[in-house]
Order: structure tokens, then sequence, then C-alpha cells
């Protein structure tokens, strides 16, 4: 057990599955921490995702005017974190919330202070994997081996790692490779991706490219003055409902 937890969740056309992540969240919570809180980001959305669970109990529901992307709207909302630690998952109901038991127990006897979840399962299709498998790979090349070769977006951070990232971190940086920039020290366990429940990924070939680049061009970048991320707007109980 430890004493408090925050979950920050990026969220964008996830209106039917962010419910029921709270709803995973707000059981599994007490039995791991003292304390906890729900950070969503509403990363400008068109049909307002974040409004399905704003005026929620323990839920803090954050919107940017515009879209920005997933990776600013998790650092943002990580910068909004005043737990002991972090915890960064996906709306969409493939980061399972029990999950983060075995996260939290990597974190607290491993030589880390971020435990991400490296990728296993049949998630997406066969290409779809090997490309990721592919981006995850080069990336611990890139970053000689600071970043984990399975880890994903899914993972669990100290405050001080947090907070030591975030003085470095763009507003458009993997955290991952912000995370290592800073000097944190990240490991990865094997974790099952579950299948997406409806829908398809928003991410094209071409969008999966892009980010890539800004990945790997945030590796070289060894010291920069702080650029600061875009404004969030807190969203009232039923806006957008």
């Amino acid at each position: 057990m430890i004493d408090s937890i925050s979950f920050v969740i990026p969220s964008y056309g996830t209106a039917d599955t962010l419910p029921t992540l709270v709803d995973e969240i707000t059981e599994l919570a007490p039995t791991i921490a003292n304390r906890h809180a729900v950070i969503v980001v509403d990363d400008g959305c068109p049909q307002r995702s974040g409004s399905s669970v704003a005026g929620r109990e323990g839920v803090d529901v954050y919107r940017f005017p515009s879209n920005r992307g997933q990776r600013t709207a998790v650092l943002a909302g990580l910068s909004l974190n005043e737990s002991d630690v972090a915890c960064v998952m996906d709306a969409d109901l493939q980061d399972a919330p029990g999950s983060v038991v075995e996260l939290l127990d990597a974190l607290m006897r491993l030589d880390a202070e971020v435990v991400c979840a490296g990728r296993r399962g049949d998630h997406q299709s066969r290409w779809r994997r090997q490309e990721g498998a592919a981006f995850r790979r080069l990336r611990w090349v890139a970053s000689r081996g600071r970043i984990p070769p399975d880890a994903g977006l899914f993972h669990v951070a100290r405050a001080e790692a947090v907070r030591a990232m975030l003085a470095v971190a763009r507003p458009d940086d993997d955290p991952l490779v912000a995370y290592a920039r800073s000097g944190a020290r990240l490991a990865s366990i094997p974790i099952v991706r579950l299948p997406r429940p409806g829908g398809s990924s928003g991410y094209s070939h071409m969008a999966r490219m892009k980010m890539a680049m800004t990945t790997f061009g945030g590796l070289v970048i060894d010291h920069q003055d702080p650029v600061p991320l875009p404004p969030l707007t807190l969203m009232p109980p039923g806006e957008g409902a």
C-alpha cells in the first residue's frame, strides 16, 4: 500500500470507454493507495469526451481548446500530479487497471524511478505490432539502452522523477524520452495490452512516422531551456454532456 497515486488519462474520442475505466480505477485505487486522484485531459475532443466523467468524486477533467496530441496531454496531466506516484494510462481500455498492481510492485522492488508496461499480446494486427516493436527497439538503441526496448506509454513514476522530467520536457516530447533525458532510471515488465473494445487507432502510418521523428529528435537533445506547456481549462460538471 502506498500513500497516494494519481491516474493521468489523456482522452480523445473515448466518451464510450472513459466512464468504464474510471469505474475500474475507483474500485482498484483503495486497495493500492490511501489516497488517489484521477486527472483526465480532454485533448480538444470534438465530442468533449471528458464530459462523460466530469463531476465525479475524485475526478478532475481538464481540456485543451484544440487538439494538441496525446503526448502533450500526458505531459500536461503529469504537471498537475500532487501524489507520491503518477500512473499514465490510455482511456480506451487497452491498459487494464489491474496491471497497475504489477507496475507498482516492480517500482518498489526494482532500482528504477519509472516502470513501464512492456508491450505483450495480440492487441493489434500483426503488421501494426511489428511496426510498433521496430519503433520501440530503435528508440532503445538511440537512447543507448536508457529506454527499455518494449516500453509502452502505460507506466508508473515516482513524483521526483516526474518533476525532473517536466523540467526538461518539450510539449511534443515522448514522455519516456523526456524521462531518459532527465536521467531517470527506467525499467519495464511484461504486461499484456488488451484489444481495443471498439473503433480503431487514430494514428495512421504517416502519423506514427511523424511521432517517431519527434522521438528520435528528442533523444539528441542534452539540454534546453524550459518550454511552457499549453494552458488547460478545468471542465465543470455537465459541460458538453
